[in-house]
């Protein structure tokens, strides 16, 4: 019974989170979780095999005030990515400008990946 309630939390932590559009649109809050944490020293290890899924981290998207992500300067951001529903790339780039004008640029669902050196962000956005 206990790992079909960790299953259950895991499946409902994980699912698709959209972002929801504040002050008229001209800011995005975007739910992401690290999918790609390098780390250089072995994880802890649970005695039962269980893991608890990473905390969400909360980033926000402003076409004035650029992105701000809680703990992570912007000069560590070395990309930007943007795909759809397909896992196809719309948009590819390190620069935070171009990035933000094709994101308001979109309509649709999509996900939101910012890597630095040291991980990954992925998260996704229904823009209408």
């Amino acid at each position: 019974m206990k790992h079909l309630l960790f299953v259950i939390l895991f499946i409902f932590t994980n699912i698709f989170v959209y972002a929801t559009g504040q002050n008229g649109d001209n800011m995005y809050t975007i739910r992401c979780s690290i999918t790609d944490e390098l780390v250089t020293q072995e994880p802890e290890s649970d005695p039962i095999g269980n893991r608890i899924p990473s905390r969400p981290i909360f980033i926000t998207v402003s076409q004035e005030q650029g992105i701000d992500i809680p703990g992570t300067d912007k000069e560590d951001i070395v990309q930007y990515s943007i795909y759809n529903e397909d896992g196809q790339c719309a948009c590819s780039t390190s620069e935070e400008s171009l990035f933000i004008e094709m994101l308001f640029s979109l309509s649709g669902t999509f996900e939101i990946n910012i890597d630095t050196n040291e991980f990954s962000l992925k998260g996704w956005i229904q823009i209408n």
